[in-house]
């Protein structure tokens, strides 16, 4: 989510860089949730937001960043990861770096266990 509008995964490469464009120097939210399902029925759900500061980035860092990884951004809403050369793209991160990454593992394995589906 940046500036109230909730993003999508970019089509092209050319969104891509538009989007870091606009979150270079600016502050977004990254929001993930996971939902632990038996039977057809939800039996725990949590959510989490983290909330990223970008730095301010040139053009050109951005575009290189883009043409060194490729489309393979395309899979990622925010069109860069931070547990690799994206993470030079942040300025600060608050929040659960596993929710950034895509799941929230601690509460994640904490639903797991109040469920017993992990030795507690």
């Amino acid at each position: 989510v940046v500036e109230g509008r909730l993003l999508r995964k970019a089509a092209s490469l050319q969104e891509a860089i538009a989007r870091l464009k606009t979150l270079a120097g600016n502050t977004h939210h990254l929001v993930t949730g996971v939902a632990l399902v038996e039977g057809g029925h939800v039996q725990w759900a949590h959510a989490d937001t983290t909330v990223v500061r970008m730095r301010v980035a040139s053009k050109g860092v951005i575009e290189g960043y883009c043409a060194r990884r490729g489309e393979e951004l395309l899979a990622s809403v925010s069109c860069y990861e931070i547990e690799g050369e994206g993470a030079q793209l942040i300025e600060t991160l608050e929040g659960d770096v596993f929710s950034a990454l895509g799941l929230p593992l601690f509460p994640t394995l904490a639903g797991l266990r109040a469920l017993k589906a992990l030795a507690t």
